[in-house]
Formats: structure tokens, sequence, C-alpha cells
């Protein structure tokens, strides 16, 4: 069952181990659980913070992009709203990657979820 989650995890989301404590991420784009994207041509990576529990996931809060960004290999169209994804896999913190793809223009706010 784990082999199964930890693939799931790598064909869902592009991540690398966290190497640095919380108190040292000084990405601008997060604000608790919320990740909010203000200039949506410009890559980031930043390392989300789940706290040990078996279900996360991520939905978007606000979604004004002209065009289609990628949140690891998760395409988010324009207007999109919702939840993008929900998975069951024990996981204690992952770095994730925003790409603009085709957005040049706009505000996407996402939240990302963890619980038991």
């Amino acid at each position: 069952m784990n082999y199964i989650c930890s693939i799931l995890l790598v064909s869902i989301m592009q991540f690398s181990s966290c190497l640095h404590d919380k108190k040292n991420n000084s990405d601008n784009h997060v604000k608790g659980n919320t990740i909010f994207i203000f200039d949506p041509d410009r890559s980031f990576r930043t390392t989300l913070y789940l706290g040990n529990k078996w279900t996360w996931g991520m939905e978007v809060l606000e979604n004004s992009l002209n065009d289609t960004a990628m949140v690891g290999v998760v395409k988010i169209p324009p207007q999109k709203m919702g939840t993008l994804f929900r998975i069951e896999c024990f996981i204690d913190s992952l770095s994730i990657d925003y790409k603009p793809y085709r957005a040049a223009k706009g505000k996407l706010v996402l939240k990302y979820f963890s619980g038991n």
C-alpha cells in the first residue's frame, strides 16, 4: 500500500525533500496554509508543511488567471475553482513548484489541507 501511495504522490506532484525547518522558510508566497500568487508569470518553489497526516490535498480559493498555470504537474485552467486533488498518504512536508505555463496575468490563491 505504501508503494502505491508513493507512486501516486510522484505522479501528481513533483517534490523534493525538505532540507530546512519551518522557521527558516522565507517564502513570501505562503501564509499559514494558503499560497498567494499575485505575479503569475514567475515560477517559484515552496515547501508545504503537512504535519505528519494521512490525508492532504489542495483547493483553489481564487482564480482570475488569463490562462493555464501548473502546480507540480497539475494544470489549473483559468477560472477553475474548488478541490484540485485529495490524496491519502502519510507525509510531513514537501516542496512544490509553481509554473506559469501560459498564465501571464491575474491572481491565484490556493489552500492546502491535511488531516487524518
